[in-house]
């Protein structure tokens, strides 16, 4: 009976096992961010690559590789419904990265599938500019570089594993120092415009901040404590007090009866700071991670105005483009503001409630208006009425399937910052007052290491706006009257008090978790750092940087006939560098012949500049016939290492060891041939 005939298996080699995992390496921080079928897809293609190298599996044909491009690509379309902009090209580059693996037939190949990973590395920090990032990518390039030099060294495969692994990792290791000083040349020479050189098509891909452009309360049943860093604040002088530190962002005026949404950007007009009185003011730098939204954050009320931003009406800050990378701004806010107090834009939209919303509602709402008039008198009896009922502050309120306002307001009396402020606001907007929702931060953390304010996502918090005749708008929090006893959460009771009580409480706790806290305010500050001199410096910073040298009033061209002199200087000190380095240092094989050759100069065979190994070797063994065989053995053992196309890497120890194992002088001597 026939037996079915096995592919045998095999070691995989060492240089294609270091390119997977540098492909592996280039992909992971994609992977991670991906949909699911990509990421599959992508390690599917490498495990087969993998799979082929070992002899238990072929390698898909050119029509099947056809078909899963085209699928590939179908799927990228279905996927972002467009095959360009920051997410949907490094995913079609990654899968293409991936498909190459499938086609390697040589040395070229393997240098494109090089040069895809080093261009999808760079597109890596579209994503993510954290010191994280920047030390991860560090390590691929160090990884790539070294696949580099053990599929073009010529010596490299031909040792050992862990010794060409070794040797190219140094080698890789020294090419990255030498190239820092080009490096440090070109990051702060290389000319800074103001504005962005170029921008992507929006993608589509949704904000990963905390706060979003709509409210639901209701829906959620459980909220996160997100330790994230939303943004850092650094004050010119003593940080405003706690009750103060409202971090104004998206304001949501459109109530559908089940959530809260922005006025759309036709709706939206822009506020005059010359019709504003000022007071009190704060100067502070924000350093704001990326959200990919278009807003910025600022203290009530913001009287200056970043560059590429507008003030709208509703005093919020909106960036021409969304913020995909650190921002750094300057800003002034007044914490005493008097906006326009007798007249509105857009009061239908603060006003408007459906119809058929919280019916229940209407009716109390009816009821307390007739007691209390005035419209201060209205606002303090409703937060008394939240003061004074059994409501509770949680981040686990249970779901509301029915009208979010009656079922919260007379049922659940449950829930968190945007259940308070849709209830209040409806209530306002009911007794004819005005009202709207802001949503943004509220306090935040000094870092007791460094000078300035942590703001984390866990500080996300949402109040409400109502506007008075003779008054204009006016801040209202609801959450503030709840009392601590009814706040479950210790971290939203001391958001409440003041940084000294805060501090007090950190202190009590056990000595780890102190030292784990004071571990995090290090690695803040290093990132902060990281963000300020690194992502932060921009054209500003370059031109005081060329001050300090008196050369702030170079122009573009100038700047450019500069960076092209200096980095022609550090070409040319690297060339020299490594050219005598060379002259000092031979490759191994080269060595251990000239090695090989020294010996025999000790008998008199000095070989001469012109000659060959081959030529040398015969003339040696026409006069010492005696060392004939041991010269040629090691003389073609050296063309073989040198000159074939594919040398074993079991020769070289080999011929290592007979130039060790040589010593003409042990040899007896023979006459010469006649």
């Amino acid at each position: 009976m026939p037996t079915k005939q096995t592919r045998p298996l095999k070691k995989l080699p060492a240089n294609i096992g270091i390119l997977l995992l540098s492909v592996i390496l280039v992909c992971l921080p994609h992977l991670l961010r991906l949909p699911l079928w990509i990421s599959t897809l992508c390690l599917s293609l490498i495990g087969l690559r993998y799979f082929h190298e070992t002899g238990r599996i072929g390698l898909p044909g050119k029509f099947l590789r056809l078909l899963i491009l085209l699928a590939s690509i179908a799927g990228l379309f279905a996927s972002y419904s467009t095959l360009i902009g920051r997410t949907a090209g490094s995913a079609m580059l990654l899968l293409m990265l991936c498909l190459k693996l499938m086609e390697i037939k040589g040395t070229r190949d393997v240098i494109v599938i090089i040069y895809i990973s080093f261009f999808i590395l760079i597109t890596s920090f579209l994503f993510d500019q954290s010191i994280y990032n920047g030390a991860y990518i560090l390590v691929v390039v160090l990884s790539l570089v070294t696949t580099m030099i053990i599929y073009n060294h010529p010596t490299a495969q031909q040792k050992s594993v862990s010794q060409a692994l070794r040797q190219s990792i140094k080698q890789a290791f020294i090419l990255l120092v030498q190239a820092v000083p080009l490096m440090l040349m070109l990051f702060f020479l290389f000319p800074r415009l103001p504005g962005p050189l170029w921008s992507l098509p929006d993608d589509g891909q949704g904000a990963s901040t905390g706060l979003t452009d709509e409210l639901e309360p209701g829906r959620i049943s459980k909220l996160s404590n997100n330790p994230d860093v939303a943004f850092r604040v650094k004050f010119e002088k003593t940080p405003p007090s706690p009750e103060r530190l409202y971090w104004r962002g998206p304001v949501l005026s459109l109530f559908t009866g089940k959530k809260w949404q922005v006025l759309k950007e036709d709706s939206v007009s822009r506020l005059n700071l010359d019709d504003i009185n000022f007071s009190l003011p704060v100067d502070y730098t924000v350093t704001l991670e990326p959200h990919n939204r278009h807003w910025l954050f600022a203290l009530e009320m913001p009287a200056t105005i970043p560059a590429r931003t507008l003030l709208t009406e509703d005093m919020q800050l909106l960036q021409t483009h969304p913020v995909r990378s650190v921002t750094r701004y300057k800003m002034r806010a007044y914490l005493n503001y008097q906006l326009d107090p007798n007249s509105i834009v857009n009061s239908y939209y603060y006003l408007q409630v459906p119809a058929q919303t919280a019916p229940a509602t209407r009716h109390f709402v009816k009821q307390l208006r007739k007691k209390h008039s005035p419209d201060a008198a209205y606002i303090n009896a409703v937060l008394n009425y939240f003061r004074t009922e059994n409501f509770i502050y949680t981040r686990k309120p249970p779901l509301l399937d029915k009208d979010i306002v009656d079922q919260f307001l007379f049922e659940t009396q449950q829930g968190y910052c945007v259940h308070y402020a849709s209830a209040f606001a409806v209530m306002m907007r009911l007794a004819n007052i005005p009202a709207r929702i802001v949503s943004g931060y509220q306090g935040g953390e000094m870092n007791p290491l460094a000078d300035y304010m942590i703001i984390r996502q866990s500080d996300a918090h949402a109040w409400v706006e109502v506007w008075l005749p003779g008054k204009g708008w006016r801040r209202i929090d609801p959450t503030s009257v709840i009392p601590d006893s009814r706040v479950e959460a210790m971290e939203d009771r001391l958001r409440r008090q003041d940084e000294q009580t805060r501090n007090a409480f950190k202190m009590k706790q056990g000595w780890l978790s102190q030292r784990l806290r004071n571990l995090g305010y290090s690695w803040d500050r290093l990132n902060n750092g990281w963000n300020h001199w690194v992502v932060g410096y921009n054209s500003s910073r370059q031109k005081s940087l060329l001050s300090m040298f008196g050369a702030d009033k170079l122009s573009l061209q100038d700047l450019a006939l500069l960076l092209a002199a200096v980095f022609t200087v550090c070409l040319l000190f690297i060339a020299l560098f490594v050219f005598r380095q060379k002259q000092n240092k031979l490759d191994p094989i080269e060595q251990a012949y000239v090695q090989f050759c020294k010996k025999l100069a000790t008998l008199g065979f000095t070989r001469k500049p012109e000659e060959s190994a081959l030529h040398y070797a015969h003339r040696v063994s026409v006069l010492r016939q005696d060392l004939r065989l041991k010269v040629f053995a090691v003389t073609r053992l050296y063309n073989h290492l040198r000159y074939a196309k594919h040398p074993s890497p079991r020769v070289f120890p080999h011929f290592l060891n007979k130039i060790k194992r040589f010593h003409p002088h042990k040899i007896k001597e023979k006459p010469a041939i006649k």
